[in-house]
């Protein structure tokens, strides 16, 4: 959010007001507290611009003075229900905020599912050597070596910026696709091999 006002502690008390207003409304939609951050603030002086030069009138030295100060304000947001981002979004624009950086996607608790893909990584390098081994005429013994490489979340995330007015003009709430999230793990296993 972006209040304007001329001196400092004016636009300072108004982005404070703007700013409650937008805590207020993202917390009557559902949002926890502990799901928003103030990330940036600045504050920052508007200077006076140079006059248009125009034929046959000498240019004067230009002095630049400050005429006000003008506050930004980010706030990271966290959505834990994917249904009602779109109205969320759609209430925040309402509430005054003028742009919308990074919306991105990511699964909240990855461990329990990354230990089922490393049991599955596993199950799939066991029944990979079987196979060649097995064409081999020599069977699987223990692991020797295992390695996992690299893996983890691979969220397939979207970016969507957008302006007041352009939001103003959808009937409906904001669409808001998910996508799908990936994890993945690769694991590397050396075999001892027997002759049977």
């Amino acid at each position: 959010m972006t209040p304007e006002a001329p001196p400092a502690l004016a636009a300072l008390a108004a982005n404070n007001e703007s700013m409650n207003r937008l805590f207020q409304i993202v917390k009557d939609r559902g949002i926890a507290e502990k799901d928003l951050q103030t990330s940036n603030i600045q504050v920052m002086p508007q200077y006076t611009q140079p006059p248009i030069p125009r034929p046959g009138v000498e240019q004067r030295e230009f002095v630049p003075k400050i005429i006000g100060y003008r506050v930004d304000n980010q706030v990271a947001i966290r959505s834990r229900d994917i249904a009602k981002l779109g109205a969320l979004l759609d209430a925040v624009v309402e509430g005054g905020a003028n742009q919308i950086n990074g919306i991105s996607f990511r699964i909240d608790d990855t461990e329990k599912l990354m230990v089922e893909a490393r049991k599955e990584a596993m199950a799939d390098a066991k029944a990979k050597a079987t196979l060649l081994a097995g064409e081999a005429g020599v069977v699987v013994g223990p692991p020797l070596k295992i390695e996992e490489q690299g893996g983890g979340p691979r969220p397939m995330s979207d970016n969507f910026y957008g302006k007041r007015a352009m939001m103003q003009m959808a009937a409906a709430p904001m669409p808001v696709a998910a996508g799908e999230q990936e994890l993945s793990v690769m694991v590397s296993v050396v075999y001892e091999l027997k002759v049977p």
